[in-house]
């Protein structure tokens, strides 16, 4: 069964580091915890505000939304790919 949490607009990045290694420079967004659909992209090591949080037997996601020179940018990110600490500098 799939709950979702609201966030409350928490900070975090999104950090396409997994294992020590870059595996995503660019962190898709997507329209659900399914995957089917890429609705937006941030670079790597972007600060978004969390909205929601959706616990799932497999994978974990958050729902964010950036602003980025491109425009705002919103969707669902797994949950490996956002860190809660600001990046090293």
């Amino acid at each position: 069964m799939r709950h979702t949490t609201s966030f409350g607009g928490s900070t975090a990045w999104v950090n396409g580091v997994y294992q020590g290694r870059v595996v995503e420079p660019t962190v898709s967004l997507y329209d659900s915890h399914e995957r089917i659909h890429i609705i937006g992209a941030v670079p790597s090591g972007t600060e978004v505000q969390v909205e929601l949080y959706q616990a799932n037997p497999v994978l974990d996601f958050y729902f964010v939304r950036a602003e980025t020179p491109a425009g705002p940018q919103k969707g669902w990110v797994p949950a490996p790919f956002l860190q809660f600490n600001p990046p090293p500098a």
